[in-house]
């Protein structure tokens, strides 16, 4: 019988070209396929909620896939951590109904855009942008005011996704 694992993961994504599987690049998707097999000893394919650009980092990333066997979930969790970089961890491990899918099922989405607007910092670099010109905040406050609401983005994707903002 298929058993279907959600796990829940974060990474660095200075040190990756981005999520989704590439050739002859560092990748998110490929690490954690690559530690699959490594534990599993067959190959298994994830699908993930969602992709990231290269530099793009994720705190609660998720992504599933399916195992011909049960697994207490809690060892997934142990096993994945033991084989992967410290630039990628995995934080949980469910146990999901064979009909879900981490992209189509997802419910919400949230991004976090931190933005430098003081002197250069070097040790924040890799996470923060920093603008080296002067920004009105108060126009800003009022701009974001603008797309607060449910908007739909269903054209720019596959399936539907609302977005609330």
């Amino acid at each position: 019988e298929i058993m279907r694992y959600l796990i829940t993961f974060s990474y660095n994504g200075s040190k990756f070209h981005g999520f989704q599987r590439q050739k002859n690049v560092d990748n998110v998707q490929s690490e954690l396929e690559n530690a699959l097999k490594r534990v599993f000893k067959e190959d298994i394919l994830i699908k993930g909620a969602g992709r990231t650009d290269a530099g793009v980092h994720a705190y609660a990333q998720k992504c599933h896939f399916d195992l011909n066997r049960e697994i207490e979930p809690t060892k997934i969790v142990s096993a994945l951590n033991a084989q992967l970089s410290k630039y990628i961890y995995v934080i949980d491990c469910t146990q999901v109904k064979d009909d879900f899918h981490a992209r189509f099922s997802v419910k919400e989405k949230t991004y976090l855009y931190k933005i430098n607007l003081g002197k250069y910092d070097t040790i924040r670099e890799d996470y923060t942008m920093h603008l080296k010109t002067k920004v009105d905040l108060l126009k800003m406050t009022q701009a974001s005011k603008c797309v607060v609401g449910i908007h739909d983005f269903s054209s720019f994707v596959t399936g539907r996704y609302l977005i609330h903002i």
